[in-house]
């Protein structure tokens, strides 16, 4: 029976089609239409215009249209019935139409069997117009039931609008995306011509376990849940992240449903897109794509040339395994570079050990490190990317043996605060031509008057600078000495080991070579300024400054003999009131020796006299950051990304800092964060479990009483943020609450927040502020998509001794309770 229109003569019993419908027959699409019977298409009221707009909005595909985009549908728009246990179309059919359900009760089955049942203002029927595909399921009407239908034509027309309007939006989702960084331009452009935008609402379902896998997706915002047997297996909320290129890859059927958690917004790209932008090659394309931005995640590997690794990836063969085959056997000999491309690999023995999509195995890396001698199964269908160590040796030039060793070295490199403004390009030559040398407990390393020709890293250890049996300063891990090298000819100290030291020597005539060595003259000059032997009666106080940590007052003071500023820190001897304070005060003072960073408060010398001791400190003028709270988002950003370059400078030393808090941070006039008062800063291997600092930005296993980790500091940071954005503490804390009601919101409130307005920066502070196993480090924070607007390697990296940061003290900044002001005015105010 072909598809009916009831048309209105007058004996109604007369059957014509509408022209509506004869454009749905121009689709030669009847097999779909037999059951349906469509009705006269009349003008519609305003009652079924407001009921197929809020139907429409209410679909992913719809969230933006306008009421001008759903007036090009209403003349096209047509309505039709069909009766109960009717298919309105069945799985493996062509599919042309779109359904918007008016009354009844439709069922959607997948493989005879039921997936879920729509009712009233649902949507149902655009995938297959999306991918140009056969139906993936069939519908059936549960009861008599009329719809508003929409043909393909007119459906691309008006989503095609849509789209046009979001297409810069679309555009920066692809550039955001890593996956796709190492992609020509050109080919970002046509992915975002051909980019689908979705938006689903909490609980809705992205993908149904079974699907079949012809679609690329990529997460623009919010958090998505895998499910498999109502069980979660996975979340994932990194904006740019890109899923579902498995299936696409092997052919295979979904392995999983995927829920949205929140609101969350996604791009889908279909398979026949893809075909048309890269060629029948797609799939091989796809896999480079991996590869490469497999191996740009790996901690090593990624200091690798760009050239290298795109002709690494290029030159990769794949390799398919079914499920529960072998892939390395126990007897792996560590010959050649392999990616995990697709599926994972998994231990048949007693570690259990698991390796992920995205992995790369080789070169002693840590995950050929964490390889036992057990066999490896694909878990799944798997596609390995492989290629032999001899092939990346002739790309990369480096013998195999010696890769892993030169890339920590690199990565060390990279990590130290002399070399942070230099190319990679100039601290490879840095890499190949400096020196090492290995140091016995208490030796000499250079003396006072000897020949100054080299600067030194120190790689492991303690090195104590002298002069006049004094101890100037402790460098430790990451750390430089001997810079003055660049300046004068013999040493101006002595220098000697702590314990076993292991160092890095450069040659002057090494950096002399280099152009990069220009950006050594503000760390000279930086230095100059505090690598001093100021004594308390060198000082002349200027003014009293305000007290920022208990018991302890503040003067600005200045040197008589060159004018230079600092802060002097007077500490009553009274305030010492037991051996323990002592011994405190001493560790704090062994802390600050061996800091070095730009945006840690430096501590120059330190002294006693008869009533009090003192510390000497580099002075900042500014603002604590209590002072602008709340900020606007992108400033709280810029904050958050150089607070937690110096937690990692702290933690990577082994040092846990204890006090992250709006008032231990100073705002400086150049609107960065300087990091001071170490009392609570303490030397840990492992763990510690001294409960210490300020109770509101206390991480609950602290609280708790438990063991902790570093990683404590990251909690903090999290509620800095949090107040940074929204003026209030999290947990519905407030200032006024007592230390046991602050405790019970910590550890057992529900983070919640005031508004969406800021949801990655949400993303952020719910990954900072959790368990902490799952809580985000410093890489974890300069790698969310939430920093992909900023170039955050170069921000960190600037010249802050030269005023080279960006302008903060001159933009406006919008804060977030709506006023705008100058940061420059905001350091104006309050200073100290």
């Amino acid at each position: 029976m072909g598809a009916k229109c009831l048309g209105r003569s007058k004996d109604s019993e007369t059957i014509m089609l509408s022209s509506t419908e004869k454009d749905f027959e121009s689709n030669k699409n009847t097999e779909e239409m037999k059951e349906l019977i469509f009705l006269t298409n009349e003008e519609l009221n305003d009652s079924a215009k407001k009921f197929i707009f809020k139907a429409l909005k209410s679909n992913h595909l719809f969230k933006e249209i306008t009421t001008e985009d759903i007036g090009l549908l209403y003349k096209t728009l047509q309505m039709c019935v069909v009766e109960a246990k009717k298919f309105i179309f069945q799985q493996g059919q062509p599919g042309s139409l779109f359904f918007i359900i008016n009354s009844g009760m439709v069922e959607i089955q997948v493989d005879g069997h039921k997936r879920e049942v729509l009712t009233k203002e649902s949507c149902f029927g655009e995938t297959s117009l999306l991918g140009d595909s056969n139906r993936k399921s069939s519908a059936m009407a549960l009861s008599k039931c009329s719809f508003w239908v929409l043909g393909r034509q007119k459906f691309m027309e008006v989503l095609k609008k849509i789209l046009s309007r979001n297409y810069d939006k679309i555009r920066k989702v692809i550039s955001k995306a890593s996956f796709f960084s190492s992609l020509a331009e050109n080919y970002k452009d046509l992915l975002a011509k051909v980019s689908i935008l979705h938006r689903y609402n909490d609980g809705e379902t992205i993908i149904y376990e079974g699907d079949d896998g012809n679609l690329l997706f990529i997460l623009n915002f919010g958090t998505i849940v895998f499910m498999r047997n109502s069980q979660e297996l996975i979340r994932i909320s990194n904006e740019g992240v890109v899923f579902g290129e498995s299936c696409l890859l092997t052919g295979f059927k979904r392995t999983a449903s995927c829920v949205s958690y929140g609101t969350s917004e996604i791009l889908s790209i279909d398979q026949k897109s893809l075909q048309k932008i890269f060629g029948n090659g797609y799939k091989d394309i796809l896999l480079k794509t991996i590869a490469k931005h497999s191996i740009l995640t790996d901690p090593h590997l990624s200091l690798l040339s760009k050239n290298s690794i795109v002709t690494i990836s290029d030159s990769m063969k794949w390799v398919n395994f079914s499920n529960g085959s072998l892939v390395l056997s126990r007897n792996y000999t560590k010959n050649m570079l392999k990616i995990v491309c697709v599926g994972n690999i998994i231990s048949n023995g007693p570690s259990k050990i698991k390796l992920p999509a995205y992995q790369v195995i080789g070169f002693n890396n840590k995950n050929e490190r964490a390889l036992k001698s057990e066999d490896y199964t694909a878990g799944g269908n798997t596609i390995i990317g492989e290629l032999e160590n001899t092939e990346v040796e002739k790309i990369i030039g480096i013998k195999s043996e010696n890769l892993f060793e030169y890339l920590e070295t690199l990565k060390f490199m990279k990590k130290t605060s002399i070399f942070k403004q230099f190319s990679l390009e100039s601290i490879r030559k840095i890499c190949e031509g400096m020196s090492k040398a290995k140091y016995k407990k208490q030796s000499m390393i250079f003396d006072i008057g000897s020949l100054s020709d080299s600067i030194m890293i120190v790689k492991s250890g303690i090195v104590e600078i002298v002069k006049d049996n004094k101890p100037l300063r402790l460098i430790g891990k990451y750390d430089s000495f001997g810079e003055r090298t660049m300046r004068e000819k013999h040493r101006s100290a002595s220098a000697f080991t702590n314990g076993g030291c292991e160092l890095f020597v450069i040659s002057k005539d090494l950096l002399l070579d280099l152009p990069d060595n220009r950006y050594l003259k503000s760390e000279l000059d930086r230095k100059k300024y505090y690598q001093k032997e100021l004594k308390y009666e060198d000082l002349e106080v200027v003014s009293k400054l305000s007290e920022m940590e208990p018991g302890r007052q503040r003067y600005c003071a200045k040197n008589l003999l060159d004018d230079y500023v600092y802060e002097i820190i007077i500490i009553p001897k009274y305030r010492l009131n037991d051996y323990d304070e002592c011994m405190k005060l001493v560790r704090e003072k062994e802390i600050l020796l061996q800091l070095d960073h730009s945006l840690i408060v430096k501590m120059v010398s330190s002294g006693k006299a008869d009533r009090f001791v003192y510390f000497i400190r580099e002075y900042i003028k500014g603002a604590t950051l209590n002072s602008i709270i709340p900020s606007a988002e992108e400033y709280s950003k810029i904050i958050t990304l150089y607070l937690s370059s110096v937690l990692e400078y702290l933690h990577e030393k082994g040092i846990v800092y204890r006090e992250i808090n709006p008032d231990n941070i100073i705002i400086g006039k150049n609107g960065l964060p300087y990091l001071y008062n170490f009392k609570n800063a303490k030397v840990i291997t492992e763990r510690t479990q001294t409960k210490v600092g300020n109770p509101f930005y206390m991480a609950p296993e602290m609280i708790q009483g438990k063991n902790y980790t570093k990683n404590i500091d990251y909690w903090s940071l999290g509620v800095v943020l949090y107040e940074m954005i929204y003026g209030i503490l999290p947990f519905n804390i407030n200032s006024e609450d007592q230390p046991l009601a602050i405790c019970d919101k910590i550890v057992n409130g529900n983070l919640t927040f005031p508004q969406n307005t800021f949801e990655s920066a949400n993303q952020v502070i719910s990954k900072l502020l959790t368990t902490s196993k799952e809580r985000i480090d410093s890489e974890g924070i300069k790698r969310h998509s939430w920093m992909s607007n900023i170039e955050w390697e170069k921000l960190i990296n600037m010249d802050v001794a030269n005023d080279e940061f960006p302008k903060i003290n001159t933009e406006i900044v919008r804060m977030n309770t709506g006023a705008t002001t100058e940061i420059s005015i905001l350091f104006k105010v309050n200073v100290i």
